[in-house]
């Protein structure tokens, strides 16, 4: 997929067994998934301090996009604070979710947004988006009061899953410390966003997200940290990628 989206990925190994002791304070009561997932982002954080790389996109293997994501992060990257052509998306947060499962915002204190214009995003009552969990694409968009056709990119506050996100170099030590050695109370998801409201790490998002969760049809195989007995609807990617790179490769051939 990243190679007909002629995007370069460095594969971190995932994580399959970790020693107790070597967990954070925190006693936080966890699936062997669960604390594999936090081990494995931790190692992603690991990577960007040791190779002092600005900027980084982490993603989960089940990631789907947009056929069109390089444009989609081109304009992105117009738009944010602080950028440059040395620094395309600025330097002034820690992290960027850019692929959330759901984002609750802080309704007393929602703060300023950022909003541009993107032709790949569609309409606010034909795209789909009331299909997402409580329907929070919409409700943020209506929130900050975008219009059809925009992105909007704002503080990120109670953010689940953790998909696909950009981090910076400080925030890749900021997450080291905080949640690799400081404490664990829950999932890393939770961590992160229990991280935001203490304003321990600086959070943005942008909504509608770029990237998003694939799902496979069988539910047992769209993670590997849970474990359900149940199927998923259907072979699907999110309303949010109109023209899903997954869904394409199956019929790439043929054309």
């Amino acid at each position: 997929m990243s190679s007909y989206s002629d995007i370069d990925l460095t594969i971190i190994d995932g994580v399959t067994f970790v020693l107790e002791k070597t967990r954070p304070p925190g006693g936080a009561q966890m699936t062997k998934g669960q604390i594999g997932c936090w081990r494995a982002h931790m190692d992603m954080m690991r990577y960007v301090v040791d190779h002092r790389l600005e900027t980084a996109l982490i993603l989960e293997a089940n990631v789907d996009w947009d056929m069109r994501i390089k444009d989609q992060l081109e304009e992105l990257g117009k738009h944010m604070p602080g950028a440059s052509k040395t620094r395309p998306y600025g330097l002034e947060w820690d992290m960027l979710y850019t692929g959330p499962s759901l984002h609750l915002p802080d309704e007393a204190n929602l703060g300023p947004a950022i909003r541009y214009r993107d032709k790949t995003v569609g309409t606010l009552d034909r795209s789909g988006w009331d299909r997402l969990e409580a329907n929070w694409v919409a409700r943020d968009l209506v929130a900050y009061q975008a219009q059809d056709h925009e992105r909007i990119v704002h503080r990120a506050y109670t953010t689940y899953a953790t998909t696909s996100y950009m981090v910076t170099l400080d925030g890749a030590r900021r997450i080291l410390y905080q949640l690799g050695l400081n404490q664990q109370s829950a999932p890393v998801d939770v961590d992160f966003f229990e991280a935001l409201h203490r304003r321990e790490l600086n959070g943005l998002i942008v909504v509608p997200p770029l990237m998003q969760q694939w799902k496979t049809g069988d539910a047992a195989k769209d993670s590997d940290i849970l474990d359900p007995d149940r199927a998923s609807p259907k072979t699907e990617s999110d309303p949010c990628s109109v023209q899903s790179m997954r869904y394409t490769l199956v019929y790439i051939d043929i054309f």
